[in-house]
This record gives C-alpha cells, sequence and structure tokens, in this order.
C-alpha cells in the first residue's frame, strides 16, 4: 500500500490545503470571542495534545530505530520454486567466506528447516551480530555446508529518513490548515487525514517488541487500515457533503479489518491457521491490501 500510494500522498496535502484554505476563510466563523472564552478554539487544543501524544511516541520510536542494528548474513535471498536462492550480496558480507553462490538453494539454518522468507526471519532475529552459523546450501555442485559469521546491519535506512521528512510534512500541513481555518468541518478531518498520514509514515517497530514497539505496531495497522476510509470520506464531503449514510458505508470496511487485525494479534484467529507468526503475517496484510 505505503509503495502505491506514495505519489498520491505526497501530493496530497499541498494539493488539498491548497483548495480547502480558500474555501473554508470564505465562511462564517461561528467560534466568536463572545462565544469562546479560551484565546485557543478547543479544537485546536484537542489537536495540539493529540499531536503532541502522537510526536512523543513517534520520537521514543526514531529514536529505538537510530540505535537498533539488524544481523545480517549480507545475502539477499528472493523466494523462487519455493525456495529461497541467493540473488545477490549486500555490503555487509565482505566479513564472510565467498561460501555461497549466486542461485544457490538455502536449505537448514544451523540444522533447521527454511520454507519462506518469514522463517528465514524468524531464525535470524534471534541470532546476535557476530556468531557464527551453519547454513546448508543446494547447487550446482550438490549440497554442502557452509559457515557464515553475522554482520550487522542498521535498521534506519535513508528510506526511512525521507519517510521521516514526509512524516513531519503532513503534520505540519495538516495543523496549519487546521489553525487557518477554525470552523470548517473539512478542515478538521483534513487534519485527521494528515495525522494518519503522520503515524503511518514515521512509526515503525524494532525487533525488540517491547510496550513502545506494540503501541507503534498497533498505531500504525490502525492508521493504514483507516486512512482509505478518512480520505473517502473527505471526498464525500469536500467541498459539498453529500449526506451522512455513504460516510457510514465507507468506515464500515475499515473498521471490519481493525477487529480482524485486533483478533489476530490476540491470537483469537490461530485456530483458523492465523498464528501470531511470520507466515500468518503475510496473510494477515494480503487479506487487509
Amino acid at each position: 500500500f505505503m509503495q502505491l500510494a506514495a505519489p498520491m500522498m505526497q501530493a496530497l496535502p499541498l494539493t488539498v490545503a491548497y483548495k480547502l484554505l480558500p474555501f473554508s476563510l470564505q465562511g462564517t466563523r461561528y467560534e466568536s470571542a463572545s462565544m469562546n472564552p479560551f484565546a485557543v478554539p478547543p479544537r485546536i487544543v484537542a489537536a495540539a495534545l493529540l499531536s503532541a501524544v502522537l510526536l512523543l511516541a513517534g520520537i521514543l520510536n526514531l529514536r529505538d530505530r537510530l540505535g537498533w542494528t539488524d544481523p545480517s548474513d549480507g545475502i539477499l535471498w528472493v523466494e523462487s520454486a519455493g525456495a529461497l536462492r541467493a540473488a545477490g550480496f549486500r555490503p555487509e558480507a565482505g566479513a564472510n567466506p565467498p561460501g555461497i553462490r549466486p542461485g544457490d538453494r538455502l536449505l537448514t539454518i544451523d540444522g533447521l528447516q527454511v520454507p519462506d522468507p518469514g522463517r528465514y526471519a524468524e531464525l535470524l532475529i534471534g541470532f546476535p551480530p557476530g556468531s557464527w552459523h551453519t547454513y546448508e546450501v543446494a547447487g550446482d555442485t550438490g549440497v554442502r555446508a557452509v559457515r557464515l559469521r553475522l554482520g550487522a546491519r542498521p535498521l534506519f535506512s535513508a528510506r526511512d529518513g525521507l519517510k521521516t521528512l514526509l512524516a513531519f510534512l503532513h503534520l505540519g500541513i495538516g495543523f496549519y490548515v487546521l489553525w487557518r481555518s477554525r470552523a470548517a468541518g473539512a478542515a478538521a478531518h483534513f487534519f485527521l487525514i494528515c495525522l494518519a498520514a503522520f503515524v503511518l509514515w514515521l512509526y515503525s517497530y524494532t525487533p525488540r517488541l517491547g510496550l513502545l514497539d506494540w503501541t507503534v505496531y498497533t498505531l500504525s495497522a490502525v492508521a493504514f487500515l483507516l486512512l482509505p476510509a478518512l480520505f473517502l470520506h473527505f471526498c464525500h464531503r469536500f467541498p459539498v457533503a453529500s449526506g451522512p449514510r455513504p460516510a457510514l458505508l465507507v468506515y464500515a470496511p475499515a473498521l471490519a479489518l481493525v477487529a480482524f487485525h485486533f483478533l489476530w494479534i490476540t491470537g483469537h484467529l490461530a485456530p483458523l491457521g492465523l498464528a501470531l507468526t511470520a507466515g500468518g503475517s503475510l496473510v494477515v496484510d494480503r487479506v487487509e491490501l
């Protein structure tokens, strides 16, 4: 979804904000000084508090990701013909002996079967960087065992840096539009879209899977599932609202997917074959997409 929606999400806030501000500023402000005893409207205060909480969680998550390194064998494994095959090498593969060749099929790691990328990720994440492991691979010369020393790869990449910039861009534009058009319901809705995009671009859990990671994962999953519905609802009500019934129909599938995701996270779908594993995650992702 992120790859498909990235061009739209990058252009959306600037385009809509350009059209929304003049439209909203033409309206009559119903929050006058006589009706509102506070210098700042309550909706701005609520938006600021919500943004501050999400911003704090995002900064803490960003700090964890900047200091986290993943174990890596330096090999790019791709799924082909029901198996993992070596397709290339990463920079951290320099410390490894040339025992793996492009096209080799991965059979086991330390005697444990590796049938798919999910199982490979589960095994690798449990090994510390610098540890030695035995890879059993099959190639043109037959089956052979290769000893590899795992390197370290930073979790935060240059691509994550670009996504972080886009996240703060969405948050800033959303808050600016809300501040300049306080009386417009469409502006508040646009702010929620930008806030969901902020969470979706910035949040990413670490393999530590602590309380913050689970919180980040849950919020990003909810934002991912609600953002399309928020955008469709916004198109439904801006510039002219078309009634409440279509909006309820728009949110129904998103809320159903949120409930489905919650049942999977809590393990209630395990009896149906959707366990809380990497393989189950792939199935859930395909259903939600």
